[in-house]
C-alpha cells in the first residue's frame, strides 16, 4: 500500500478522505502548497478523513501521507506478558515502516533516473552548441579568406570589376551567415545554461535522496546485523529483505534505546560511547517512571510530550477541560460539568410574592367589560324622586328600590357592548393585588479563576 495521497484542495471544503490505516493520529501528515500544517492545531484526524481547522480559499496542491515513528509503540520487559494485541501493533508499526521506506527509496530511483536522463540531454546540448560554434569558426575564416581576396584584387580593380562584385556578394552572404550562426549560438548558450542550472538543482536533490536513502539503508543493515550497503545494493534488498529486518530490529531492541536516530547518533564517532548510553537510559528509564501510561503532562508550550520526553504516544486533552480527583461517584475518565447553568424554578429558593394592602382608604379601581350583550351590575339607589313610603317610583328610573341601604337593586344594562365602569371601594379593609413577573431567564456563568494550558494524556 502506497501511505500518501496527492490531491487539490476544494474551496470551502474541510474535509478530505485518505485509503490507507494508521496507528497514531499524529502519524498522518499534511502539506498545503509545500507547507507542513500543525496537528493538532491545523487539522484533525476522524477515521481516514482529515479536517482542515480553516477551509481553504482557493485551489492548492495538497499532500496526505504517513510517516510512522521509529520509537517502539510496544515496550517488552523481562517475564511481561506476551499479548496478541501488543503484537499485532508491533507488527503493524513494521508493516508501515517497510511500506514508507520502500517507498522513499522508489522515489529516490525515479529522482535518480531524472538526474541521469537531464544529463544526457544537457551533454546533447552542449554537442550541439559546440558543432554550431566550430561552424561559425570555419565560416569566419572563409570570410576573412575571401576579404583578403576582395583587397588584393582591388588594386586590379579596371580589368577585375565582375570579379570584385562576385566577391562582394559572396562576403555579405557570408556575413549573414555569420550573424545567423552566432544569434542561434547565443540561443543555444543560454539553453545550456538553463540546462546546466535544471542540472545542479537535480544532482543537489539527487545527493540529499541519496544519503537519506544511505541513512536508511544503514539503519537497515544495523538491524540485521551485516555490512553496510551501498546504493545499488539496497535497492536491490530493500523488497525482500527490510521488511524481516524491521521486525528484527523492533522485536529485540533493548528498551533503553528507543529510537533508531539514538542508535545510529550512539554508535557514530562517539568516543564515550558507554558513558553516552548509560546517560541515555538513565533519563528514558527515570522519566518512563514519571509519566506512565495513563499520565497526565500539563504545560503552556504547545508541544507534544514524545517529542520532548522521545518515547510514547500522548493525546491532547480537548479545550474547556479542567481536572478533578477520582472519588465520591466522579470515576476516573469520566467526563462532565458545564461553563455556564440556567437555574430551574425546582433550584431557586422556597419563597413567595404577596401584596396585601393592610390599612387601605377610600380609592377606586377601573374594570373594563370587553364581552358584548346584556347583564347586569349591582348598584346602591337613593331615593330623589317623587312618592311616600319605602316603596317609591321615580320618574326617570322605572326600578322600585328599596331605601334601606342595606339592601342592593340589580340595574340591568339593556344594550349590548364593550364599556368601562368605575368601581369605589367605599369600606376600609384588607385585600390583594396581584405582582407582575420578573427577571430574564439569563444563564449565568459558574466557571472558576482559570489558567489556560495544555494538557496531554499517555495512551501508550
Amino acid at each position: 500500500m502506497i501511505p500518501r495521497l496527492t490531491t487539490k484542495t476544494v474551496v470551502g471544503q474541510r474535509t478530505y478522505n485518505f485509503g490507507f490505516d494508521y496507528l497514531s493520529k499524529d502519524f498522518i501528515k499534511v502539506e498545503i502548497n509545500g507547507t507542513t500544517l500543525e496537528y493538532p492545531k491545523d487539522y484533525s484526524i476522524e477515521g481516514t478523513a482529515v479536517n482542515l481547522t480553516v477551509a481553504p480559499t482557493e485551489v492548492l496542491p495538497l499532500l496526505i501521507y504517513r510517516s510512522t515513528s521509529t520509537l517502539p509503540m510496544v515496550e517488552w520487559k523481562d517475564s511481561s506478558i506476551m499479548r496478541a494485541d501488543d503484537l499485532n501493533i508491533q507488527q503493524k508499526q513494521t508493516q508501515h515502516l517497510s511500506e514508507e521506506l520502500t517507498f522513499r527509496s522508489q522515489e529516490a530511483i525515479k529522482y535518480y533516473e531524472s538526474v541521469v536522463t537531464n544529463t544526457a540531454e544537457v551533454k546533447r546540448n552542449t554537442e550541439e552548441v559546440r558543432e554550431k560554434t566550430n561552424t561559425v569558426t570555419t565560416k569566419t575564416a572563409e570570410v576573412e579568406n575571401k576579404a583578403q581576396e576582395v583587397a588584393i584584387n582591388a588594386n586590379n580593380a579596371q580589368q577585375n570589376t565582375s570579379t570584385i562584385q562576385a566577391l562582394t556578394q559572396m562576403n555579405d552572404k557570408y556575413y549573414s551567415d555569420t550573424l545567423a550562426v552566432k544569434s542561434e549560438v547565443s540561443e543555444k548558450a543560454n539553453e545550456v545554461k538553463h540546462n546546466t542550472d535544471i542540472v545542479t538543482m537535480l544532482k543537489r536533490k539527487s545527493q540529499e535522496i541519496l544519503e537519506e536513502n544511505q541513512r536508511l539503508a544503514k539503519q537497515v543493515q544495523q538491524a540485521v546485523g551485516g555490512d553496510y550497503y551501498t546504493k545499488s545494493e539496497v535497492d536491490q534488498k530493500i523488497q525482500t529483505e527490510a521488511t524481516e529486518a524491521l521486525k528484527t530490529l523492533v522485536g529485540t531492541a533493548p528498551k533503553s534505546l528507543d529510537t533508531l536516530q539514538e542508535l545510529a547518533t550512539a554508535l557514530g564517532n562517539d568516543p564515550n560511547f558507554a558513558t553516552t548510553m548509560t546517560n541515555l537510559i538513565g533519563t528514558k528509564t527515570t522519566l518512563q517512571q514519571v509519566y506512565p501510561v495513563g499520565s497526565i503532562y500539563t504545560s503552556t508550550v504547545n508541544t507534544n510530550p514524545s517529542i520532548l520526553f522521545g518515547f510514547g504516544s500522548w493525546e491532547a486533552i480537548e479545550g474547556g477541560r479542567v481536572l478533578l480527583a477520582s472519588g465520591n461517584g466522579y470515576n476516573a475518565g469520566s467526563k462532565g460539568g458545564s461553563p455556564t447553568h440556567t437555574l430551574k424554578v425546582e433550584e431557586l429558593p422556597r419563597h413567595n410574592h404577596g401584596g396585601t394592602v393592610t390599612q387601605s382608604g377610600a380609592h377606586g379601581h377601573t374594570g373594563i367589560a370587553s364581552s358584548n350583550g346584556t347583564h347586569g351590575h349591582n348598584a346602591f339607589t337613593y331615593a330623589n324622586g317623587s312618592g311616600k313610603g319605602n316603596n317609591r317610583t321615580f320618574a326617570d328610573a322605572p326600578v322600585k328600590v328599596n331605601l334601606n341601604r342595606s339592601n342592593v337593586v340589580p340595574v340591568i344594562v339593556e344594550e349590548a357592548g364593550a364599556h368601562t365602569h368605575d368601581i369605589q371601594i367605599n369600606n376600609n379593609g384588607n385585600h390583594t393585588h396581584g405582582i407582575p413577573n420578573q427577571g430574564d431567564n439569563i444563564a449565568h456563568n459558574i466557571m472558576q479563576p482559570y489558567l489556560v494550558v495544555y494538557i496531554w494524556k499517555r495512551t501508550a
